[in-house]
């Protein structure tokens, strides 16, 4: 592995040859590029998020790598691969790594009921509500989140915190979202 790194915790980065690999992909989806350059995917991009995984899970446990294969059935876009890798985190987290970048995030996506139920309390709480609550248009921190993610995102040095349908795997996604700035 050549080039300069992104670095991160004791992490060593992502080479240079991960990023001209997710730029040619934008180019050129097609299996036969994906073929061509597949050893340079599993050194130069899945390892180097293994080991950031490897560093993360002692704090976040354990992560889960997406699969680079895009589920085409019900897309108009039938691009089959995707141009960035992700992963989560058993205990909250969301890394992603792409040709625009590196984007880490913390929270989650589709709680249960349960989760979504305490959640609301915590936050409606006088004392501990106004804490937990991302800054809002209105003030109002007893208004029901209406769908069942929240998410604080860190990409290209800005902070932001996102709600329904806006995260990575929402409408937005998270490295070029419009998220409201957390509070303090």
């Amino acid at each position: 592995m050549t080039g300069p790194k992104v670095g991160v915790v004791g992490f060593t980065g992502w080479p240079t040859e991960a990023v001209e690999f997710f730029s040619g992909l934008q180019a050129d989806n097609t299996k036969a590029y994906w073929t061509a350059h597949k050893a340079v995917y599993e050194e130069s991009v899945r390892e180097p998020m293994a080991e950031l995984l490897g560093e993360l899970s002692g704090e976040f446990g354990p992560g889960r790598i997406a699969r680079p294969y895009r589920d085409v059935r019900f897309r108009a876009d039938k691009s089959p691969y995707k141009t960035e890798i992700y992963a989560s985190l058993d205990r909250g987290g969301y890394v992603r790594f792409a040709a625009d970048g590196l984007t880490a995030a913390v929270g989650y996506y589709l709680m249960s009921g349960a989760q979504l139920e305490r959640y609301r309390r915590a936050v409606d709480d006088d004392i501990a509500g106004a804490a937990r609550v991302p800054h809002r248009p209105s003030p109002d921190r007893t208004a029901p989140l209406p769908e069942s993610d929240l998410l604080a995102a860190l990409a290209g040095g800005a902070l932001a915190a996102y709600g329904p349908g806006q995260g990575p795997r929402g409408g937005v996604p998270a490295h070029r979202g419009t998220g409201a700035p957390l509070a303090g």
